[in-house]
């Protein structure tokens, strides 16, 4: 195959991590693809093309016609980036990667990216290989279905299968680099909410309590400039905001009784912070208090328990034993934990493999950046609310750290 080239190929001066970085990760990547027989990777998905080629792009629209590109990595020859010819000097300004194939007339139809995509595996040798593509628990396609199917159908020869395996046997266990930007990006996270306990007063909306967040983010660092970089926010207080689950914030004011409850995080370099805290508007009542003992004693359980080798299973037995032994008069409590105590890995996704839940058989393992979670729901009319814990811990080889270790154990706030 031609790999075409421009006339000087751009020195890589944008990179995101070292070359060593990446060569550490498709090296591991390719250990997977050798015992599972999977001849390529086909990544096309945003943060599998950063993770591997080191290739970013400030447009990234999957479904459009003018896709920024695709990832191929052989199990017996270097990686090799298929793009429009338009953004190869934003590829050889960042990527590790330095085959690349050009896709020209990419703005006209009908175009054939498909048809180079797949020009590209046959000169590789793969046209009856088997192609690992990203299906499996947290991974989507990254480009449009018609194109995909059309490299399939170019590749009839071919065996496409998950190569999910490969993909997570990566970016599942973070390196010294990745857990340094958790870390910033946590740490911006909770400086927003030093400022929002210094700020946020009962009367204030739900989109004022985001922009005191944002206005943190920005200021600290986090990425602000990157497509939707800047993070997410679920911020909602009050009875009828209690069910709406991973909502945007609303024109609603806080009103004293209400719980209100932030599940959110910034952004740095492309890593994702993960937390959630919940707070009380005006003074609680006791029910609310014997809450907030609640709550305080499965983090603390969660603290103390979370290593190495535990399944959801393990945690929700633990954690609810700890409950049941802890000297809470609960009483006349009607409330109910909708979701089990679990954990969800963090990186460049907020949600990534595995998980840790009830019901699952992964189970957490060292160098793991995990989001422990327990979230206690009071829906019913009159109900006390919505209490939201969400921390982030990297898993060591005997037990954890949290990325943030200073607010682990913060007094209750209380607007």
């Amino acid at each position: 195959m031609k790999i075409l080239a421009s006339a000087t190929q751009l020195e890589r001066i944008y990179p995101e991590f070292p070359a060593e970085e990446y060569k550490a990760r498709n090296k591991t990547a390719r250990e997977v693809m050798k015992k599972q027989g999977i001849d390529a990777l086909f990544i096309t998905a945003k943060e599998n093309i950063e993770y591997f080629t080191g290739y970013i792009s400030g447009y990234w629209k999957p479904t459009a016609i003018d896709n920024v590109g695709v990832g191929i990595i052989p199990h017996d020859d270097e990686p090799l980036l298929v793009i429009p010819d338009f953004l190869r000097g934003t590829a050889e300004r960042t990527a590790w990667v330095r085959k690349i194939r050009d896709h020209h007339d990419t703005h006209r139809k009908p175009r054939d990216f498909a048809g180079v995509i797949a020009n590209a595996f046959v000169g590789l040798g793969l046209s009856k290989g088997i192609i690992g593509y990203e299906t499996g628990p947290e991974l989507s396609i990254g480009m449009p279905l018609v194109d995909f199917e059309a490299v399939r159908g170019a590749l009839c020869g071919a065996k496409f299968v998950s190569g999910s395996d490969a993909i997570w046997a990566c970016r599942s266990h973070k390196s010294p680099l990745e857990v340094e930007r958790l870390e910033k990006a946590n740490a911006i996270t909770f400086k927003g909410y030093d400022e929002a306990r210094r700020t946020v007063k009962a009367g204030m909306t739900e989109k004022e309590i985001a922009r005191v967040f944002q206005s943190v983010f920005i200021k600290e660092g986090g990425d602000a400039y990157r497509p939707n970089g800047l993070g997410f926010f679920n911020i909602r207080a009050g009875e009828e905001r209690y069910p709406m689950a991973d909502s945007i914030p609303q024109e609603r004011e806080l009103q004293k009784g209400d719980v209100l409850s932030l599940n959110l995080g910034a952004v740095y370099r492309g890593y994702k912070g993960h937390t959630a805290r919940y707070a009380f508007v005006g003074d609680p009542t006791e029910k609310h208090w014997k809450v907030d003992r609640l709550m305080k004693c499965v983090r603390d359980a969660i603290v103390e328990f979370l290593k190495p080798g535990l399944t959801g299973s393990d945690f929700h037995r633990y954690v609810h034993a700890v409950v049941a032994n802890a000297d809470l008069d609960l009483s006349g409590f009607e409330s109910h934990i909708e979701s089990p105590v679990g954990g969800i890995c963090t990186g460049l996704n907020v949600h990534e493999h595995p998980r840790i839940a009830v019901g699952l058989k992964e189970c957490t393992e060292a160098r793991m950046c995990i989001t422990m979670t327990t979230w206690l729901y009071d829906l019913k009319p009159g109900g006390l609310g919505v209490f939201s814990w969400e921390h982030p811990f990297i898993i060591t080889e005997s037990g954890n750290r949290p990325l943030v270790g200073s607010h682990l154990e913060e007094e209750t706030w209380v607007i």
